[in-house]
């Protein structure tokens, strides 16, 4: 009888063993499912920060053109104002210092007075 036993238990520890190696294939194969989702996503973050790198690398072009468009237009300023200068015989001289100041336009009406704020929702005439 303890024979007997002894190859039961031992049956039922290697039913044990193959469940347990049946979760640890299983862990496994979770894995290497998530090993896979985290690559494509890398590949996709490379991708993106790719495409960034050349937005910038096209950014600093355009500022550069900018910069040489301003230069040249000042330039050119400069020398319409000494040709301007030739025929009016007066200063005509650019001033590219303040060209960012913007004038600020003045409201037409004032809406500080309102009827109701002052007659608390009688109405007057114009």
């Amino acid at each position: 009888d303890t024979g007997t036993e002894l190859v039961n238990q031992s049956g039922d520890t290697l039913i044990d063993i193959v469940d347990s190696i049946r979760n640890v294939a299983s862990l496994i194969e979770s894995i290497d499912h998530s090993s896979k989702e985290q690559f494509e996503s890398i590949v996709q973050i490379n991708v993106a920060l790719t495409k960034m790198d050349d937005m910038t690398q096209q950014n600093a072009a355009l500022v550069e053109e900018s910069t040489a468009a301003s230069l040249a237009m000042s330039s050119q300023a400069n020398s319409l104002s000494d040709a301007l200068g030739f025929f009016g015989g007066s200063d005509c001289s650019v001033n590219t210092k303040n060209m960012d100041e913007r004038k600020q336009v003045q409201p037409l009406v004032s809406l500080s007075n309102t009827a109701t704020d002052t007659n608390e929702g009688e109405w007057t005439e114009f």
